[in-house]
């Protein structure tokens, strides 16, 4: 009979999976990897937490979030990173991070803000949100000291990201509220060595910290999880309206803002509803916020749901596009993800090669629109990927990306046809590095002398 895994047990081989499996490239930097795993209770690592109050007998008010939590001494907040020491709010998770994860920027995702380049994502342990139907759920629904985490300074994250050739730095996974302190430092720093910065948020944090956070953000991708107080309240354990001042108050600092909407079936896929969110993006947002709807798969406390049918994602993009907003994309929903600009490019040739990659398991497309309205093919190829899988991190592990943009790669109507066939054959071939449309006659050419 097998030894039984205790609850800590459990989470700590979730966890490394999480870290070490297929998610995507995990890394530490050079200079911390030799450094001790520490808890958060060691000396000299945490630090003091910003936008707090002191109050009577060592009590201290959080204002961080929302929910504003009054901390007796000793404890902590709901977040579970915060805690009161002799009427001092510290954060545990200040210089340790549970990993840095390098993706392509678009996984965030954030299609619009500097589209083809790699980032490197920032998490830690824990949230300020109780999602019954998080997928990161073994991370998020931790304490600090049921996660692995290493000692990494905000410098030495920038360091590693300029190491590995990154162009920005996130902070995801996890909701990057929590570790407040760790980002805001890290965006400070990014920003004196010219990287773009961005976090993907749930939206529950105040709006001081915020203003003040969004003076060295370059973008943020929102998770606006329904249009509904039932939803954000029973599912979510949390609120709407915080959620849509956020949403008001990066939107009115000028900084990029994409919206994401996870569709769960039974819970938030009423199309009225989905229609007085898009009404309320339009009339608040713009019409050319981009706003991606995702497909839910089943996981933590959700498992018995299923997966969102294909249909009911397209019927919520067809009700986004009728309310006039520019941008809507299908996330998670196939090896092709679609995007609401079809007719910048040649919907045949999309159409084709949305018939021909279900051929080969190992590709898969997604297509963005640039800054400059030029709209973009971004073909990834990973041999270990051996069943059609959603387009999740999985496929970009040690694969190659080609990018097509519409003045080299993509026909127009007098231009040469391009030869799918030709094409994926050329892909399932290359192993080098990242090449552009600029690359691809030369590419062409190499693979038929070959």
């Amino acid at each position: 009979m097998g030894r039984e895994l205790n609850r800590r047990s459990f989470l700590k081989k979730s966890l490394l999976c999480c870290l070490f499996g297929s998610m995507g490239s995990h890394l530490l930097p050079r200079s911390t990897r030799s450094k001790e795993i520490e808890s958060p209770s060691s000396k000299g690592l945490d630090g003091e937490a910003m936008f707090y109050e002191r109050g009577k007998n060592n009590s201290v008010r959080c204002r961080l979030c929302f929910r504003g939590c009054f901390i007796p001494e000793g404890r902590r907040g709901f977040c579970r990173n915060r805690e009161n020491r002799a009427g001092i709010l510290r954060s545990l998770v200040y210089g340790r991070p549970s990993g840095l994860q390098i993706d392509p920027i678009e996984l965030e995702p954030m299609y619009h803000m500097v589209p083809g380049h790699t980032n490197i994502c920032v998490y830690t342990a824990s949230c300020n949100f109780r999602c019954k139907h998080c997928h990161n759920w073994s991370i998020s629904q931790s304490p600090p000291e049921q996660i692995r985490a290493f000692r990494c300074t905000p410098k030495e994250i920038v360091e590693e990201a300029l190491r590995n050739g990154c162009r920005s730095i996130s902070h995801s996974i996890n909701e990057p509220t929590v570790f407040y302190e760790l980002m805001y430092g890290v965006v400070q720093g990014a920003k004196n060595r010219g990287l773009l910065t961005l976090c993907h948020t749930n939206g529950g944090i105040a709006k001081a910290p915020l203003l003040e956070l969004l003076k060295f953000m370059d973008g943020v991708t929102v998770d606006l999880k329904a249009f509904s107080q039932k939803f954000y309240r029973e599912i979510s354990g949390s609120k709407l309206e915080p959620v849509l001042e956020t949403l008001k108050t990066i939107k009115g600092a000028n900084k990029h803002l994409e919206v994401v909407n996870l569709i769960i079936p039974t819970l938030n896929d009423q199309m009225n509803d989905i229609k007085k969110m898009c009404r309320w993006i339009l009339g608040n947002l713009g019409k050319d916020t981009p706003l991606h709807f995702t497909r839910f798969s089943p996981s933590y406390k959700m498992t018995h749901l299923p997966f969102t049918p294909i249909n009911t994602l397209e019927e919520a993009r067809s009700i986004a596009m009728g309310e006039g907003i520019e941008y809507v994309y299908i996330g998670n929903s196939s090896q092709v993800t679609v995007f609401s600009g079809l007719t910048f490019i040649e919907k045949d040739l999309w159409d084709r090669l949305g018939e021909l990659l279900p051929k080969y398991p190992s590709l898969s497309a997604i297509a963005v629109m640039d800054r400059q309205e030029n709209p973009c093919f971004y073909v990834y190829h990973n041999p270990k990927v051996t069943a059609v899988e959603p387009l999740n991190r999985k496929v970009f592990e040690d694969g190659v990306s080609v990018q097509f943009d519409s003045l080299n790669g993509i026909p127009r109507a007098a231009a040469k046809p391009l030869d799918l066939e030709e094409l994926v054959a050329s892909i399932l071939k290359w192993d080098g590095e990242v090449i552009t449309a600029h690359d691809y006659d030369a590419l062409r050419a190499e693979k038929k002398s070959d």
